[in-house]
């Protein structure tokens, strides 16, 4: 038991699994607590509505000065000048994707506010000052592997390996701030629909012998409440999946203590705390 706790089952880590090539740009696993953001009327800010963002908290926010022609000001050691951003109580920040084009000089009635923006190669993200009634926690979901039955589950199958182990692949409630789980993660996302990626993993593993192709172990009747030797549907324990409980926002949270928050992460310029890191790649 203990072993398959660690995640080792016979000798075998789940870490061993080969995972196809594709997983490397297709899978992602996110490491901090989204929000979805809806009901916004704020001029410029409508552009959040029904998009998510991930939760950065209310600490450590700076943002670049720039002088008159619109440049970044810069210390004599080459850094940014950084000027320290206030979040009211009732506001939240959150990194989004989405650029709202708001004017530097555009005054929010609501506490709305553009921080900075974090580059991190090719890639931007926005900061913004969000009222936390805006806010609603997304409940994510996560594609995962484990030697033994989940307990909470969306939905599953149970395949045969070629090894003579059993391998369980399922779609299970995700919390970011959960560690030392007897399960694997490969991906997650704010939806309970997985079936490009299982089929992905279906065709390598046959492919490349890891599981026995389940079209060819069909059986003719039912044997122990199987009709297919090589792969054995879960049943789920969890009820429908609803992306957020739009009844509570983050207004009536009395405290993000218990939520994962984008903490103290940044990029070159720092006007996040340090290095931008916007999730963890190691599935």
């Amino acid at each position: 038991m203990m072993q398959i706790l660690k995640g080792y089952h016979r000798g075998y880590n789940l870490t061993d699994i080969p995972l196809p090539p594709e997983a490397k740009d297709r899978f992602f696993v996110e490491s901090h607590q989204k929000v979805i953001l809806r009901g916004i009327t704020e001029e410029y800010y409508t552009k959040l509505n029904d998009t998510d963002a991930l939760l950065r908290g209310t600490d450590s926010l700076y943002r670049r000065e720039f002088d008159y022609k619109g440049e970044f000001i810069k210390n004599k050691d080459g850094s940014y000048k950084l000027k320290e951003v206030t979040c009211p109580a009732d506001c939240v920040a959150v990194v989004s994707p989405i650029s709202i084009g708001v004017p530097n000089n555009f005054k929010s009635k609501e506490g709305f506010a553009y921080v900075d923006m974090i580059t991190k190669g090719n890639q931007h993200r926005f900061v913004y000052l969000v009222p936390k009634k805006y806010c609603y926690k997304a409940q994510q979901t996560a594609l995962v592997l484990s030697w033994s039955k989940i307990r909470r589950l969306y939905s599953g199958v149970l395949l045969s390996m070629q090894n003579g182990c059993y391998l369980y692949v399922s779609i299970i409630p995700y919390k970011p701030s959960k560690r030392n789980v007897a399960y694997r993660v490969l991906h997650t996302k704010t939806d309970t629909d997985y079936t490009e990626e299982l089929n992905l993993l279906r065709q390598y593993w046959v492919n490349n012998n890891i599981i026995f192709n389940p079209d060819h172990c069909a059986l003719s009747e039912y044997i122990r409440g199987r009709d297919n030797m090589a792969c054995l549907s879960l049943d789920a324990t969890e009820d429908m999946y609803d992306i957020y409980n739009n009844e509570r926002s983050l207004a009536g949270v009395e405290t993000l203590d218990d939520i994962e928050i984008f903490d103290n992460e940044g990029q070159e310029y720092n006007p996040l705390g340090s290095d931008y890191e916007e999730c963890d790649r190691d599935i």
